[in-house]
């Protein structure tokens, strides 16, 4: 079973932070290189709700790079993905969920996407969403 972890975009601080847990209303984290932060909620509302709350929450996809970095949603890869037999050979993208069919899929800068299940072991994090959205420019 996948290990089911969390972070977040702290829009005041502009930093990130790893929940550590989440519990009732209470979520407390670390952020990057930094000391615990305690983040309280109790307001009833659901993740995607709590973007107004400040905090961008991302879900942890429960897979690697190739150097071992964890993925999380919001994530900006680059990799090599195969679909019925295509062969994309260098793929830029947003990790992102898709609810309707429970999956993960990277969404390029032309809006097109692609299930991260189709990636080969050759993916790469470089960057993600609030640190390099540079990244996903379309050229």
């Amino acid at each position: 079973m996948r290990e089911i972890r969390f972070r977040a975009w702290d829009v005041t601080d502009k930093r990130m932070v790893w929940l550590d847990y989440i519990w009732n209303e209470w979520w407390y984290g670390s952020p990057q290189g930094g000391n615990g932060k305690a983040v309280y909620f109790n307001d009833n509302k659901s993740m995607d709700e709590r973007r107004h709350a400040g905090f961008h929450i991302m879900q942890f996809t429960g897979l690697h790079d190739e150097k071992g970095k964890e993925l999380y949603e919001g994530d900006i890869v680059c990799g090599e993905a195969v679909w019925t037999g295509t062969q994309w050979n260098s793929v830029t993208g947003e990790i992102i969920y898709d609810g309707t069919c429970g999956r993960y899929m990277v969404r390029k800068a032309d809006g097109s996407s692609i299930t991260l299940g189709s990636f080969t072991d050759r993916i790469e994090v470089i960057g993600n969403i609030y640190e390099s959205p540079e990244l996903l420019e379309a050229k």
